[in-house]
């Protein structure tokens, strides 16, 4: 998991992010620009859903992007248990919004 260590930071400082971006792609950019109005972007390519921990993102509304149907499921079902309240995700170009 990439860029979710700077959401953990602003979270602990009392910051909440207005949404989260979360693609199930791997990445090496680690980090993104909050000084440039960027909204956080956390890449989960290669991780088990099951085993994540996505609290960081608990009363977010994520954007979730994820090629693999069943991979974004997964992904949606993990989010809400940890306390997402909105998911709206992208696979295949459809577009599905989930609620806790």
């Amino acid at each position: 998991m990439n860029g979710h260590q700077q959401i953990l930071s602003l979270r602990a400082q009392g910051f909440k992010p207005a949404a989260v971006f979360i693609e199930d792609r791997i990445s090496t950019r680690a980090e993104w620009e909050i000084r440039f109005g960027e909204l956080p972007a956390v890449y989960v390519g290669g991780d088990n859903p099951a085993l994540a921990d996505l609290r960081f993102a608990a009363d977010c509304r994520v954007h979730l992007w994820a090629d693999d149907p069943v991979r974004a499921v997964a992904w949606v079902d993990r989010l809400l248990q940890d306390g997402v309240q909105h998911v709206i995700q992208a696979t295949q170009g459809e577009v599905y919004e989930w609620h806790r």
